[in-house]
């Protein structure tokens, strides 16, 4: 989507967006605040990668180690009496009984575990990192390590805090000598030990069973969106776990040194807030360039670890107050700066088809906002990873098209707002103009109702220059556009727009189908088009008929289909999940194909009539499950059709069309001719 204050060239097979930084930002409230929170992007997509998990996991761990260098001290140790005392010596007295509960052994023995499988992990995804850019692929085995390595170190995280409420407990609810032994102040740490002694249990009994189950109830959110159109909105149960554990270290500080707990409270209720700040992202979901993210959160890790160090460098609560103040917010300003700079032009390289960075993944995860450009880079997407099949089969590349249109218009599943339709016609155009169909383009097109571009591109005159394609995309964009509530206002004039252009394209399609009689496209789509236009002139949602999957009765949910698609076999396939993969009708052409009844495959599984790498799963991409239905794979699995539908000669004509939609129960039409 090219939006006011950018404009866009290409060269080659790259696709260049130039953007104005600050023009978006109407003032300076506005760009202090995307500099504070809006560059900070939720990981957490409907899909988590194995490896985006890792990541993830990777940095949430660091801050969860850097909390675990400050339990290294003693209450009255500075950075100074550090080096007088032996790291490995109390490795070694961590074995002996005596010094058990000792901290400084247990932790420093936990910290060099810990780091150890911290940095293991950080190789290991920046080695992938550089195998993934060097377009080479990392052993598995190092990933399964990695992975194994990430959950020890979830499951031993725990153990810095039992050890501080067993110390708790033992030098303190148990016998107050210890505490005089240990810490050498009054009665009152008494008190304190208590109240560690409750709230560190809370915390191990209570919280963290809690979050085992929130992850456990993640995981089939993750399984279960893999196949329903739903968008998962959560934050790491872990990450908030870091952040209260971070609060309960923080107040076991004062409880065990009275002397020093205010700027250790203050330091901890200052980080947990800006975390919290940063995990939950209470005002928009941004989507700025994955390095980017990476770079901020190393960003804030080298801050904590800045705070940290001046924490222990000095008592002064003032010059920690003024560090926290200054600098979080000039940190998070100077790296939004920086990405801005540096990705001021957006340079889309060409895309890895084996890569799983699918089509559907990117629109879901990109399309949340209209002030991020992600839309171009779908526009790139496709031109780079169809344009090869263009000439060999154009319909596949209109079919992503509309299925790009209709995803950006699909309220559940992103942000586009009704207002800003006009920018969706600015896509298909620099689609249309990418797939070099068109001669021409104007770049600006202004205002919802004003489509006189796209008048221009329907005059008869000059139908001559393109494709039946062009009808078609223009075509389908109107129809989704019609299919929006026609009591909104701002799409009424241009809902009557669009009934009135319609009548050119009907003779556009009569002009062209004298001309071009022998196309395939007019073969294939013929009658079809003309229904569809019929039915935008009435205003009608082409995408919103009722269909019952529930019973038999259900073929009379598909009469409209008699009226054009008696040259084609249609077959309608459920996505709903208590239907999924079952047919939802079958028209008299698709059933004398597959040489079955109709009325009995009603509710019957598909995947009996298609071979098996392209059967459906729940666990597929929405909208990907199904490929072998574009004409460019029907060449590759064509032997298999030959086995399984004994012998028949199918043309390559088949293209796929989303034809209805209806609480969350998807359908496709196979067109088989």
């Amino acid at each position: 989507m090219i939006t006011d204050g950018e404009d866009f060239h290409i060269e080659g097979n790259q696709l260049f967006i130039s953007r104005k930084p600050l023009d978006k930002y109407k003032n300076l409230q506005g760009f202090l605040l995307s500099c504070i929170i809006g560059i900070f992007e939720s990981d957490f997509k409907t899909r988590v990668s194995f490896k985006q998990q890792i990541i993830r996991e990777i940095f949430s761990n660091i801050i969860i180690t850097i909390q675990v260098v400050s339990l290294f001290w003693y209450p009255d140790m500075s950075i100074r009496h550090w080096s007088s005392y032996s790291t490995i010596w109390n490795c070694f007295r961590f074995f002996n009984y005596d010094y058990l509960f000792a901290k400084q052994g247990l932790y420093t023995f936990y910290f060099i575990l810990s780091s150890t499988i911290n940095a293991s992990s950080i190789f290991i995804v920046f080695l992938h990192c550089g195998c993934k850019y060097f377009n080479c692929n990392l052993p598995g085995i190092l990933l399964m390590i990695a992975k194994a390595l990430l959950y020890l170190f979830s499951s031993i995280s725990l153990i810095p805090y039992l050890t501080t409420l067993i110390i708790v407990i033992k030098y303190s609810a148990f016998d107050y000598r210890y505490v005089q032994e240990y810490d050498d102040h009054d009665a009152d740490n008494y008190n304190f030990g208590i109240l560690g002694t409750i709230s560190s249990f809370l915390i191990l009994v209570v919280f963290v069973p809690i979050v085992f189950l929130i992850e456990m109830m993640k995981a089939d959110l993750r399984h279960s969106v893999a196949h329903k159109n739903i968008k998962a909105r959560s934050n790491s149960s872990w990450d908030l776990l870091c952040i209260l554990f971070f609060i309960a270290q923080c107040f076991l500080f004062a409880f065990v040194d009275k002397s020093h707990y205010e700027y250790r409270i203050m330091i901890g209720m200052v980080m947990a807030v800006y975390l919290l700040v940063l995990e939950f992202r209470f005002l928009h979901y941004f989507n700025p360039v994955e390095n980017s993210i990476q770079a901020c959160k190393m960003g804030n890790i080298l801050v904590c670890l800045v705070v940290f160090l001046f924490g222990y460098l000095t008592d002064n609560p003032t010059t920690l107050t003024l560090l926290c103040i200054f600098l979080l917010p000039l940190s998070c300003l100077f790296i939004t700066i920086y990405v801005h700079r540096k990705y001021s032009v957006l340079k889309f390289n060409r895309i890895n088809p084996k890569s799983q960075f699918t089509l559907e993944h990117s629109i879901r995860h990109l399309l949340v906002d209209e002030q991020y450009d992600a839309k171009s880079e779908v526009i790139e997407m496709l031109s780079e990873q169809f344009n090869s099949k263009l000439k060999k089969n154009s319909l596949y590349v209109i079919w992503e098209v509309n299925f790009c249109i209709y995803i950006a218009k699909d309220e559940r599943l992103g942000r586009v707002k009704l207002t800003k339709y006009s920018l969706l016609k600015q896509n298909i155009e620099a689609c249309i103009q990418k797939f070099r169909i068109l001669e021409k383009f104007e770049k600006n097109v202004s205002g919802l109702s004003e489509i006189k571009n796209l008048d221009r591109i329907l005059c008869l005159d000059e139908a001559k220059k393109f494709d039946v394609e062009i009808c078609l995309i223009l075509l389908d964009l109107w129809a989704e556009i019609a299919r929006k509530d026609p009591e909104i206002n701002k799409l009424k004039h241009f809902i009557k727009k669009v009934c009135s252009i319609s009548k050119k394209i009907k003779s556009l399609y009569e002009s062209l189908s004298q001309e071009i009689r022998n196309s395939e496209i007019l073969d294939l789509y013929g009658l079809f088009l003309i229904n569809i236009l019929g039915e935008v002139e009435e205003g009608n949602a082409i995408l919103k008929r009722k269909l019952n999957i529930k019973n038999s009765g259900s073929l009379n949910d598909f009469k409209k289909f008699e009226s054009y698609d008696q040259s084609f076999g249609i077959i309608l396939v459920s996505t709903e999940t208590s239907s999924f993969g079952s047919i939802a009708y079958m028209n008299a052409k698709a059933a004398a194909i597959l040489n079955v009844s109709p009325i009995e495959m009603i509710n019957r599984d598909f995947n009996q009539f298609i071979p098996k790498p392209y059967s459906l799963h729940h666990n597929d991409h929405m909208f990907n499950y199904y490929r072998l239905c574009t004409c460019t794979e029907l060449e590759i699995s064509h032997s298999s059709f030959l086995q399984k539908l004994d012998g028949y000669i199918f043309e390559c004509k088949v293209v796929i069309k989303l034809t209805a939609f209806k609480n969350n129960a998807y359908y496709r039409s196979v067109f088989l001719k």
